[in-house]
C-alpha cells in the first residue's frame, strides 16, 4: 500500500525538504534548548558556582567530619586500651598477692617442718601467722579458704591413725558459710557433710599435689627467682555462704584451686599450701559494664562479669580467647600472673554503638550538621540575591531570544513552504501549459477535449499539492497548540468514509468501517481530520479499481487504535521507513499524489503523542496503516 507520498521525491533547489524526512534538522529540540538558554542565561553558571561553593563546604565539613571520627576512634581505641591494660593488673595484682601470701606461708619454718604426725603446727606464732595471711587474703582479694595439704594427700584414702578419710593437715575457712543439716555442735555425721562439701576441691587439691611434687620436686632445681604456682580447673568449692541469694547453688558455690608447693628442710616437696577462691569472687574483680571477662586457655573456663553485658553477648569468642570481629573495639590480653601452668586472658569488646554515641562523636556530628545546613543556608541568599539582582537581565534576553526564535521559525517556514510550492509544481505548471498549447493547436474538436480534460486534472492535482503543503506548513511550528479538547474518533471516521463514498463507488471500491469503541482522543479535530482523510485517500490510490478498503477502530492498553487496509500491492519492508519522509513516493512518478500525505499523518500522530505503523494486511493482501492515540480519561 502507499500513501498519497508514495513517490520518490527528487530534492529541490535547497536541497530536500525538511520537516519529516530521517536527515531533518531537529527544530523543536531546537527551539527547547533556545528557550532553556533564555530561561537561564548567564544566571546557570552563577547558580552552578554557588552550587559548587556549597558543594566543596559541604565536602569540607564532611572531611573534616571522617578525620574527627578517625581521630575519635583512634582515642577511644586508647582509652578502651588503657582500661584494659589496667583490668590486667588489677586482676593480675589480685592473683599476685595471692601467690605471695600462699608461698610466705609455705616458707614458714614451721609450715616446712610439716609432719601429719606431729603437732608442730599447734604452736600460736605459726597458726596466728597463718591466721592473718587468710584474713588479708579474704579482705582483699575474697579468697573462702586456705588449706596446708601434706604430700600424698588423698581424700579418697582411708588415714591409719584416725580410720577416717584423710583430710587436710590444716584449713582456715572461718569466714565462709557451711551450711549443716541442722544447728549445733559438729557431730560424726557432721563431719561427713563437710567433708562431701570439700571432696570436690580436695580431689582437684590431690592432682595438684601430684603435678607439683612431680615437676618440681626439689627447691634446689629452682631459679633464684623461681617459686612455681599452679591454678586449677574450676570445681565446686564448699564456700556456701551465697546460696541463699544465688539462683542456681552449685554454680554459686563454684571457684578455683590455687596452689603453691612447701618444701621440707631437706629440699623435698613436702606438702603445699592452696587457696581457694569462687568464680563470682573472680569476676568481681572485673570493672563495671560487662565489656570484660576472662578465659583460662588451658582449662577452656570463662569468667563473665556479675553485670551482662557485651562479653555475655560475645561469649562464643570470648571461649576461644579471640577477640569478636564484629565489635568496633576488641581486644585480647594476657593477663600478667605467676601461674607457673596456666596462663589467663582478659578479653574486652565493646560493640559500635558505645563508640557512636561517644562525647567525641557526638561533638564532631553536631559540627558536621551546623556546617552542612549552615553552607546550605549561606548558598541559598546568595543564590536568591543573585538571582534577584540578575532576572531583569535574564527576562530581557529570554524575550528578545524568544522573539528572534519565532522570526526565524517564521521565516524558516515560509522559505520551506515557498521552496516546496516551486518544486512540486513546477512539473503539473510545465504539464498545463503544455496541454494548453495543444489545446490551442488541435484541429480536432476530440484532441481539443482530451488536452483540455488533462488541463483540469492538472488543475485538481495541484490544488490537492496546495492543500497538502498548507496542511503541512500549518503543523510546523515547535508547540502543538495547548488547548486540547476530547475528540470521538468515530465520528471523524464516518464523516471521512461519507466524503471518500462517491469517489469509491466511481472507481468500484468497497469501503468496510468497522468499529468497537467510541472512546476521545485529546486533540484538534481538524488535524485528526487530516490524518484520517489522508490515511483514507492513501487506500483508495492504492487499492485500484474494484478493490477493497476496510476502516478499523479498537481501544486497547489506554489507546484508540485506527487500522486502514486496502487490497492494494503493499509496500516493501525496505520502504516502510521511507515512506513518511516528505515527497517520497514508492511507486512510480506517473502515480497520483504528492508525497506529502504520511508526512502529514506522522506529523499529527507524534503532535497528539501517538505512533503510527505500516504492517501487512492479511486479509486484503495490501498494506496496513495503524495509527495509535492515547485516550482521554473517562469521567
Amino acid at each position: 500500500m502507499t500513501s498519497s507520498g508514495y513517490r520518490p521525491g527528487q530534492a529541490g533547489p535547497e536541497g530536500p525538504a525538511d520537516g519529516g524526512g530521517p536527515h531533518a534538522p531537529d527544530r523543536t529540540g531546537d527551539s527547547r534548548r533556545s528557550r532553556h538558554t533564555a530561561g537561564l542565561g548567564g544566571g546557570r553558571w552563577v547558580a552552578g558556582g554557588v552550587v559548587l561553593a556549597v558543594v566543596a563546604m559541604i565536602g569540607v565539613f564532611h572531611w573534616n567530619y571522617q578525620r574527627s571520627i578517625e581521630v575519635a576512634r583512634r582515642e577511644f581505641a586508647l582509652d578502651a586500651d588503657r582500661a584494659a591494660a589496667e583490668a590486667t593488673v588489677q586482676i593480675g595484682n589480685a592473683l599476685r598477692e595471692i601467690y605471695q601470701a600462699l608461698r610466705t606461708a609455705a616458707r614458714l619454718p614451721a609450715v616446712r617442718r610439716l609432719d601429719p604426725g606431729s603437732d608442730l603446727l599447734l604452736e600460736a606464732n605459726a597458726r596466728q601467722t597463718l591466721e592473718e595471711l587468710y584474713r588479708n587474703l579474704a579482705a582483699n582479694v575474697a579468697v573462702s579458704e586456705v588449706y596446708l595439704i601434706p604430700v600424698g594427700f588423698d581424700p579418697d584414702a582411708i588415714d591409719p591413725r584416725t580410720g577416717r578419710y584423710q583430710t587436710a593437715a590444716l584449713e582456715y575457712d572461718q569466714l565462709i558459710s557451711r551450711q549443716l543439716p541442722h544447728g549445733g555442735r559438729a557431730s560424726s555425721a557432721d563431719v561427713d557433710a563437710h567433708r562431701a562439701l570439700e571432696l570436690d576441691e580436695w580431689r582437684e587439691m590431690r592432682s595438684q599435689m601430684r603435678w607439683l611434687a612431680a615437676r618440681y620436686p626439689r627447691s634446689d632445681a629452682l631459679g633464684p627467682d623461681t617459686y612455681p604456682a599452679t591454678a586449677s580447673p574450676e570445681v565446686v568449692t564448699c564456700d556456701t555462704s551465697v546460696m541463699s541469694t544465688a539462683s542456681s547453688p552449685l554454680e554459686a558455690r563454684k571457684g578455683f584451686v590455687y596452689s603453691v608447693p612447701v618444701y621440707g628442710q631437706g629440699g623435698d616437696v613436702s606438702g603445699m599450701v592452696s587457696a581457694v577462691i569462687r568464680t563470682a569472687a573472680l569476676a568481681a574483680l572485673l570493672p563495671g559494664g560487662g565489656q570484660l571477662a576472662l578465659y583460662n586457655a588451658d582449662h577452656r573456663h570463662v569468667v563473665l562479669p556479675l553485670v551482662p553485658g557485651q562479653a555475655e553477648r560475645s561469649r562464643a569468642w570470648v571461649a576461644r580467647g579471640e577477640p569478636d570481629p564484629a565489635l568496633g573495639y576488641s581486644r585480647v590480653l594476657d593477663v600478667p600472673d605467676v601461674d607457673r601452668s596456666h596462663g589467663w586472658l582478659l578479653w574486652a569488646g565493646i560493640p559500635d554503638a558505645v563508640f557512636e554515641s561517644s562525647a567525641g562523636v557526638l561533638a564532631s556530628r553536631r559540627v558536621l550538621l551546623v556546617g552542612t545546613f549552615g553552607s546550605i543556608l549561606v548558598g541559598t541568599f546568595v543564590a536568591l540575591w543573585l538571582r534577584a539582582s540578575h532576572r531583569d537581565r535574564v527576562e530581557l534576553e529570554a524575550r528578545v531570544r524568544q522573539r528572534t526564535a519565532e522570526l526565524a521559525r517564521a521565516h524558516e517556514r515560509e522559505r520551506r513552504f515557498t521552496g516546496d510550492a516551486a518544486h512540486e509544481l513546477r512539473t503539473p505548471l510545465a504539464a498545463l501549459a503544455l496541454n494548453a498549447e495543444l489545446a490551442r493547436s488541435a484541429r480536432f474538436a476530440g484532441d481539443r477535449e482530451d488536452a483540455l480534460d488533462r488541463i483540469r486534472h492538472g488543475v485538481d492535482e495541484a490544488t490537492h499539492l496546495v492543500d497538502q503543503l498548507l496542511t503541512l506548513a500549518r503543523l510546523d511550528p515547535d508547540q502543538p497548540p495547548s488547548t486540547r479538547v476530547p475528540i470521538r474518533v468515530v465520528d471523524i471516521v464516518d464523516e471521512v468514509a461519507m466524503e471518500a463514498a462517491p469517489r469509491a463507488h466511481a472507481a468500484g471500491i468497497r469501503i468496510v468501517v468497522d468499529v468497537d469503541t467510541d472512546s476521545s482522543v485529546p486533540g484538534l479535530a481538524p488535524a485528526l481530520r487530516a490524518v484520517v482523510r489522508n490515511l483514507l485517500d492513501n487506500a483508495l490510490r492504492h487499492a485500484g479499481p474494484g478493490g477493497r478498503v476496510r476502516m478499523t477502530l479498537r481501544e486497547g492498553d489506554g489507546a484508540v487504535l485506527l487500522t486502514v487496509a486496502d487490497s492494494g500491492p503493499g509496500i516493501p519492508h525496505g520502504l516502510r521507513e521511507r515512506v513518511f519522509d516528505r515527497f517520497f513516493r514508492a511507486t512510480e512518478r506517473t502515480s497520483p499524489g504528492a508525497g506529502l500525505g504520511l508526512s502529514i499523518v506522522k506529523r499529527v500522530v507524534d503532535i497528539h503523542g501517538g505512533s503510527v505503523a505500516i504492517e501487512d494486511a492479511e486479509e486484503l493482501g495490501g498494506a496496513a496503516l495503524v495509527v495509535r492515540l492515547p485516550t482521554t480519561p473517562r469521567d
